[in-house]
């Protein structure tokens, strides 16, 4: 950043390319932002850490950017303007496509909560533990038959 800011001083680069950059820049921390999330919940079967009404707000977020970007190329009868910025368009399609992928896998791949299994699981593990613990716990009462 304070390399691009002292090309940009140096009238190498303009101030509009040099903020252009960062748009960019955006457009690709988004790509690293979510594909971690979808990973996991795909490694996971499970989206059962995530919040589903952040990406719910993010879908309506991208779906009222390119409602907008759609009314104002209406409105003055300019379709170029729709995809001029790149990375407004860019952001809110992908932002739409990975938030698609989300609800898809809270709502219908991984609808059934990875929780209720790690009870039943925890159950069993404990009762083992229990039964296990009166042993040792009878070992520990009575030290002079150990002894012996």
């Amino acid at each position: 950043m304070v390399l691009m800011s002292i090309v940009a001083a140096s009238c190498c680069v303009t101030w509009f390319q040099y903020v252009s950059i960062f748009s960019y820049v955006k457009l690709g921390i988004t790509v690293v932002k979510y594909s971690p999330q979808v990973y996991m919940n795909f490694r996971n079967k499970s989206t059962e850490a995530v919040s589903i009404y952040q990406f719910l707000l993010d879908l309506t977020g991208g779906a009222l950017s390119l409602i907008q970007m759609g009314l104002i190329a209406y409105n003055y009868d300019d379709w170029k303007t729709f995809l001029g910025d790149f990375t407004k368009f860019g952001l809110a399609v992908l932002s739409i496509l990975y938030d698609l992928i989300f609800i898809t896998q809270h709502y219908i791949l991984y609808r059934e909560p990875r929780y209720s299994h790690l009870k039943e699981e925890e159950r069993e593990s404990s009762v083992g533990l229990l039964s296990e613990g009166r042993q040792i716990g009878a070992v520990a009462a009575d030290p002079v038959n150990q002894l012996g």
